[in-house]
Order: structure tokens, then C-alpha cells, then sequence
């Protein structure tokens, strides 16, 4: 019955967030989103309430056990400073943020093994009306409807949200930031490029290599934006980067990601790490190894098409990995929308400014299909960009109904981005 508890908070602390984020839209889209994303917060209480009751507590893999056991370690320590927390916590300080927050959840709600999985649902479903809310600065509602209901009844997406591990609470960071500096590029106050950079530090102990990736971006996005869009933006894009560069340092970000970098980025760490992945009863690449940096480039096909599509049938040899191939057959059908949806992307100048997003999809799927070599871990660590995946396929589907219709694609877009011609044309 303890479980009751961290699942009624949860409910209790999301109302107030779903109905602060969806305070811009109308009333009748207010209703249809509140209605989706409470529908899809309770899926994923009530599975991962049957989690805790039929499944045991190593089932999700060391790293959970670790962080449920590290925070009840620190819970129990912030109740009786006598008891000594070093033999919870872990020793590798770039990741000891979810170790607290874990703690900070059985501080409140008691000693609730699955609680951080309770919570990972609040998390998930926070992070997906925020990229939510982006689409709908730039396309029209239905879009909007559409991605939401497909992202938050994906069942891969579903089961990453009720996981015990960082990984939902770091989508959530991304968003957070990725949302807020593309808020920023479109004109928004300084108070969001603020929290789009801010957050980052925290993100730092939980995972340091996408705080690299971020920090790429967000510097490079100033080139994709100069000589394409008004000089205002311009000019937004470069106080970014500058802003960037000085927050970083000033922060001590700045030394530690250039460390960083110098120590991983090269082919013998590249090595290690996807050596380490190569282990368990569905790992695949065993025979590969990077002794160069050619090796990389030459397998780098295979690998992305399996850290994109994989499993397929002839690597079923688990029940999970039997429950993970149920859904692939929509993902595969989905391939030639999510084409279409990041083309337009590109092309159009209003929808173009996803950008940030969609290089962050390219990036961390360049690097995971780099170093992953296992079918579960894939299957994990797809589930941090499949959401944008998930959004292109909506646009792609979208532009393709239009142009049937024989609609301008300035329909897909919201009504405040339309061309005056497409906003008679529509109203008539």
C-alpha cells in the first residue's frame, strides 16, 4: 500500500505543471492536452505499479540498484547523521545528482523501492508537453495533438518514462534547455537563454557528455541562423554564444568540458566504451574493435541502422527483447515520414527553427550508434531521441495530407506564422 504514496504525489505535483504548461493555448486545446497527457501519466503509474509488485528489484540492472540503494543510504543519513552514506553512494562524483535526487524522493515518501520510478513518469511526461509547447510556437494544433499522442503511447517511450534509472530525469534537463534557448532565438526574454544555460550545470553530474553536445549546438546554431534569418536573431544567436562561453567558465563548466574532451575524444576511448557496452546475451559487435579512426567511419552503417531499427527477429533471445520488437514494425513504417518531417524542417524558415532539436537528435544518435553494442542498452538509449523522431514523423505525415489536399505548406504551420493569403484561404 506504501505505493499509493509517491504515486498520489506525483499526481498531485503534476496537475500544477500540466496546467501552467498549457496555459497558451485555447480552451478547447487546453482540454484535449490536459485530458492526453493525465491519460498517459496514469498508464505509466499503473504499470510501474505493477513493476514494484511482480517484478524484483534487480530486474532493471545494477546501475537501479545502485541509485535506489545510494538514495535510501542518503535518505536514512538526513534522518540519523550517524549512519555513514559512504557506503551507498557511488564513487564516481560526474554522476552523483541522481543518487540525491533518488534520496530526496525516499525522504519524503519513505522507504518506497520504486518511488524514483513514480517519479520518472512525472519527469517524462513534463519533458513532452515542453516539446510540445515548442511545436506549438511553430505549427498548428493538430500537429501538436498528434505528436503527443503518439509520443506518449509509444510503448518504448512508456517504459523509458517507468524505468528506476537518471535517464528520464536527463530528457527532461534537455528539454528544459532546449526549450528555453529556442525560446530565446525567437524572441523571448534573456530570462530564458538564463535557464537554457543554467541548467546545464546540474546536467553536468548527471551526464557530462551531453553537456559537450549542448554547448556544440548552441554555438553552432549561430552560424546555421547568420544570413538566414533577420538580423535581430542574428544578433539573439551570437549574445547566446557569447553569454554561453562566459556562464561556462565563470561556472568552472568551461575547464572541466575541455578536459574532458581532450581525455575522451579519441579513438582509444571510443573503443573503450563500446567494449564495455559489448557484454550480456544480446550484445552484438563483438568481433569489432577501433584501432583507427577509419574503423569508425567503417562501421559506423551497420551500427546506426541497428542503434535505429534493431531488434529485428533474428535477435530476439530474451522475453524483453521479444516485447521490444512488438513495436518496431510501426517504427519502421514510420522511417519515410520522419524523412519527410526533418526535410521540411530544414527547408522552412519558421520550421527551421527546431534546429537546436534536431541537431541534438542527429548528434546523440551519431554518438550512441558510435559506441552502444548492446540490443537492451540500444533499445534504452533510443528512447532519449525518439520523441523528436516521433515529432518528424507527425510533420512528415502532416505535409504529405496537405499537399493531397492541395494545400500550401504554410498550413501546417501555426496560425500566427501563416502568410496572409493562407490565412484568407483558410478562413474562407
Amino acid at each position: 500500500m506504501n505505493n499509493f504514496i509517491p504515486i498520489i504525489l506525483v499526481v498531485i505535483l503534476f496537475i500544477p505543471i500540466a496546467t501552467g504548461l498549457t496555459r497558451r493555448y485555447s480552451a478547447t486545446e487546453r482540454t484535449t492536452i490536459l485530458k492526453i497527457v493525465f491519460l498517459a501519466l496514469f498508464v505509466r503509474l499503473a504499470l510501474g505499479f505493477l513493476f514494484a509488485l511482480f517484478l524484483p528489484d534487480g530486474y532493471f540492472g545494477p546501475d537501479a540498484i545502485g541509485y535506489i540503494n545510494a538514495g535510501k543510504g542518503l535518505a536514512q543519513q538526513w534522518q540519523d547523521p550517524n549512519i555513514n552514506v559512504a557506503q551507498f553512494a557511488y564513487t564516481n562524483k560526474s554522476h552523483f545528482l541522481y543518487q540525491y535526487v533518488c534520496g530526496a524522493i525516499y525522504y519524503i515518501v519513505g522507504d518506497v523501492t520504486f518511488a524514483p520510478a513514480y517519479f520518472n513518469a512525472l519527469f517524462g511526461m513534463t519533458a513532452l508537453l515542453l516539446l510540445a509547447n515548442l511545436l506549438h510556437s511553430i505549427f498548428a494544433f493538430r500537429i501538436v495533438r498528434n505528436f503527443l499522442l503518439l509520443s506518449s503511447f509509444f510503448p518504448s517511450i512508456i517504459l523509458f518514462h517507468t524505468y528506476p534509472l537518471k535517464d528520464t530525469l536527463v530528457f527532461l534537463f534537455v528539454m528544459i534547455s532546449l526549450y528555453n534557448y529556442t525560446m530565446y532565438i525567437q524572441g523571448k526574454g534573456l530570462f530564458n537563454l538564463f535557464v537554457s544555460i543554467a541548467i546545464l550545470f546540474p546536467m553536468y553530474f548527471l551526464r557530462f557528455y551531453l553537456v559537450i553536445i549542448l554547448f556544440g549546438i548552441y554555438l553552432l546554431v549561430i552560424f546555421f541562423f547568420a544570413g538566414e534569418l533577420s538580423v535581430k536573431k542574428i544578433a539573439r544567436s551570437m549574445v547566446a554564444g557569447f553569454v554561453l562561453v562566459v556562464f561556462s567558465f565563470v561556472a568552472g563548466l568551461g575547464p572541466k568540458i575541455l578536459e574532458v574532451t581532450e581525455r575522451d575524444a579519441n579513438v582509444a576511448q571510443l573503443n573503450m566504451h563500446q567494449s564495455d557496452m559489448k557484454t550480456g546475451g544480446s550484445a552484438i559487435f563483438k568481433e569489432q574493435e577501433y584501432k583507427t579512426g577509419m574503423d569508425v567511419v567503417r562501421y559506423f552503417p551497420v551500427r546506426l541502422i541497428m542503434f535505429l531499427f534493431a531488434p529485428f527477429p533474428w535477435q530476439i533471445t530474451s522475453t524483453a527483447s521479444a516485447l521490444a520488437f512488438l513495436e518496431m514494425p510501426i517504427w519502421w513504417l514510420l522511417l519515410p515520414w520522419w524523412i519527410r518531417g526533418f526535410k521540411f524542417s530544414i527547408q522552412h524558415r519558421h520550421a527551421r527553427q527546431l534546429l537546436p532539436i534536431l541537431l541534438y537528435a542527429v548528434f546523440v544518435t551519431v554518438l550512441f550508434a558510435i559506441v552502444e553494442g548492446n540490443i537492451g542498452t540500444m533499445f534504452r538509449k533510443r528512447a532519449q531521441v525518439l520523441p523528436i523522431f516521433l515529432l518528424l514523423a507527425v510533420v512528415g505525415h502532416s505535409r504529405r495530407v496537405i499537399e493531397m489536399r492541395g494545400y500550401s505548406k504554410d498550413a501546417l504551420l501555426a496560425q500566427s506564422l501563416r502568410a496572409p493569403v493562407e490565412s484568407s484561404n483558410r478562413g474562407s
